[in-house]
């Protein structure tokens, strides 16, 4: 034992740990039954430092990566239509998200372990699945409406279901704070906090930049149509929204953050998130990780991002026919203006201008079937899945080549979690939905025909 009071103490403990680990890797020997490895701090430290060296470039790559992936599938026609300028900030938000959690984790004075260094990949691929969300409630939006009403419409579409996963996301793994295991607590709190911080950028940051390029993008389209213009056509545009207005909209996005309550919804999530968390336990299994705190964590972070997919497809299922009732149009009214031959004093001719009641072009009133409600939920939702589950696939890729443990626990945990949720958003749950509404139709049915049976004849 080595004395840390004396005045060398700690030059003889760094000596002694030194000639310990020369001596272990220079003999010749091994057991074939003794497995053995030198524990301490200054060796925890080095490993460390390894780790995270190896992973900070990879972190880079992996950013880069995503950055195409997502500039490759928001390429629209025209291309001023295309969100690039969206891509990048969709990348930084994230990152911004972990720089201040990690600085204001470090400033309070909590310690930095190994297992922190899968952080920021989970963080950067959890925000560009809300990214996904919120890019494409803005191409669905009404593009006959104002940037502003347009913004409005894009956080009512899916500001929603980003509140949905990221709290879902930030109280599962706040409960892995109380664990007795320290690891567990620092990988706990430096997730939940970044993801919380990364929320706020989300619905702060990243949709001013929305709206600053809608705007940029409105812009655009009038200078073009102005160019497009000539004497024989005028276009004079008329607000015939008057019930669409930023009032509605704000009461909408309150209402709708509140969430739909529906048992159906609960139980179809909780199956989802059993199914996929057993299943990432025992393909683990089978890829050879062992129990232990690293796995742990993995098993927690299953059910942590397990409900992301579900609940974007539950959620757009269950509410779809209270958000399809009416139909808003803020679309221009054309005016041919038309000279009748050369005579100059006949009056120019305009169309008769057709207006609807209150305003508003209202749907007939008619019961959705299953099947309409599945095909708008893709139609809402279906692609952002998609790219957010492709997306995290990608962005695992470059930890597959970092050689640590926790790196590879890691991105196995992420790549088995994000294949089980699409498969399960994307293929069960739309047959769970199936399979109840067809169970339902026959208990209604059979429900009818007891009571025709029960009419007495007269």
């Amino acid at each position: 034992m080595v004395n840390l009071n004396l005045p060398s103490g700690e030059e003889l403990s760094l000596d002694l740990e030194n000639k310990l680990t020369h001596l272990f890797n220079t003999a010749t020997k091994v057991s074939k039954h003794l497995k053995y490895s030198l524990m301490s701090k200054k060796r925890e430290m080095d490993e460390q430092r390894k780790i995270t060296l190896k992973s900070l470039p990879y972190l880079g790559i992996t950013g880069i990566v995503l950055f195409l992936f997502m500039i490759a599938t928001l390429i629209t026609i025209p291309l001023y239509q295309s969100q690039h300028i969206e891509a990048v900030f969709a990348i930084l938000s994230p990152l911004l998200a972990i720089i201040t959690s990690f600085g204001s984790l470090w400033f309070i004075g909590y310690p930095f372990s190994n297992i922190l260094t899968v952080v920021p990949f989970l963080v950067l691929t959890i925000g560009i699945d809300d990214a996904f969300l919120i890019l494409a409630g803005w191409r669905q939006s009404n593009c006959n409406l104002s940037y502003t009403e347009r913004m409005g419409e894009t956080l009512v579409k899916s500001g929603a279901s980003v509140t949905v996963t990221s709290i879902t996301d930030v109280l599962c793994f706040s409960v892995g704070i109380f664990s007795n295991i320290p690891v567990v607590q620092d990988f706990c709190l430096y997730t939940s906090v970044a993801l919380a911080i990364d929320f706020i950028y989300q619905l702060t940051f990243f949709t001013a930049i929305v709206a600053y390029c809608a705007k940029r993008q409105c812009l655009v389209e009038k200078e073009q149509k102005l160019r497009s213009m000539n004497l024989k056509s005028i276009s004079a545009v008329y607000d015939i929204s008057g019930s669409s207005t930023p009032e509605t909209v704000i009461v909408m996005s309150f209402l709708v953050l509140l969430f739909i309550y529906d048992i159906g919804a609960i139980i179809s999530v909780i199956i989802s998130i059993l199914s996929i968390s057993g299943g990432t336990v025992a393909y683990l299994h089978i890829w050879n990780v062992h129990l232990d705190a690293v796995s742990l964590i993995s098993i927690l972070l299953s059910i942590g991002f397990s409900v992301d997919y579900s609940a974007h497809i539950c959620y757009h299922y269950f509410t779809h026919n209270q958000t399809e009732d009416h139909v808003y149009f803020d679309s221009p009214i054309n005016i041919q203006i038309e000279n009748q031959g050369n005579n100059a004093n006949k009056k120019n001719i305009f169309p008769q201008q057709m207006f609807t009641k209150n305003n508003e072009l209202e749907k007939q009133d008619k019961e959705l079937t299953t099947y309409d409600k599945i095909e708008s939920t893709f139609q809402a939702v279906g692609w952002p899945v998609i790219q957010s589950g492709v997306s995290t696939v990608i962005g695992m890729i470059p930890l597959i080549f970092v050689e640590a443990y926790v790196v590879d626990v890691f991105w196995k945990t992420i790549v088995l979690v994000t294949v089980l949720g699409m498969f399960h958003a994307l293929f069960v749950l739309p047959v769970m939905f199936l399979l109840v509404s067809d169970i339902k139709k026959i208990r209604k049915k059979m429900m009818l025909g007891n009571k025709l049976k029960n009419v007495p004849n007269k």
